[in-house]
């Protein structure tokens, strides 16, 4: 990922998180997962941008761990990993999960997008399978995307679009690895 790219992706997820999928409770036993195995089974729909929630509760429990905060119980077993890009957080997953045909044991979170992080070089594969194209930014060439739900958000000078996309790339930091995931961004909307 372009360091400009990563750091637009990194602000936008503060952006990124709509309001639904913020806590609004004092009662800290309310958790999205029940278990360590539901978290990791639904992790692999995250990741396909299938289900929207995990999606949420998995990325604040990445960042959470990110930023040296006790992670709920659940999520104890995912470790951040040691790496030098300062635009992307790797964890390693106590165990391997399925996504897309294929199993990971890593992801990263970058920006407003979580990825499965694949060894070897699978990324045309992957491309054509998810039924991707070119993305128009940055003009590298090395990330593809499918638009999967627009959604308009606010009014007049607030006016907003709401967007998830599956997104294949590669990252130089991470040379012969394939990243596949979901992203949720915030997006200007045309008047």
């Amino acid at each position: 990922i372009h360091p400009l790219l990563a750091a637009l992706m990194m602000a936008g997820t503060i952006c990124a998180t709509p309001a639904s999928h913020v806590a609004e409770t004092d009662d800290a036993t309310e958790r999205p997962f029940a278990t360590a195995d539901e978290a990791l089974s639904r992790l692999g729909d995250a990741l396909a941008c299938k289900d929207e929630d995990a999606f949420y509760a998995i990325s604040q429990a990445l960042s959470d761990i990110h930023s040296g905060e006790e992670p709920d119980p659940v999520f104890a077993g995912w470790k951040e990993v040691a790496q030098d890009n300062v635009f992307v957080y790797e964890f390693a997953l106590p165990r391997p999960v399925a996504v897309f045909g294929r199993t990971t044991q890593r992801v990263l979170l970058a920006g407003s997008g979580l990825m499965a992080m694949r060894p070897g070089a699978d990324k045309d594969a992957l491309v054509a399978q998810l039924q991707l194209t070119r993305a128009a930014f940055p003009p590298t060439g090395h990330i593809y995307t499918r638009e999967l739900e627009r959604t308009d958000v606010g009014e007049g000078d607030f006016a907003m679009s709401q967007v998830r996309r599956l997104t294949v790339s590669t990252i130089t930091t991470h040379p012969d690895v394939t990243l596949a995931g979901c992203g949720y961004a915030l997006e200007e909307r045309p008047q």
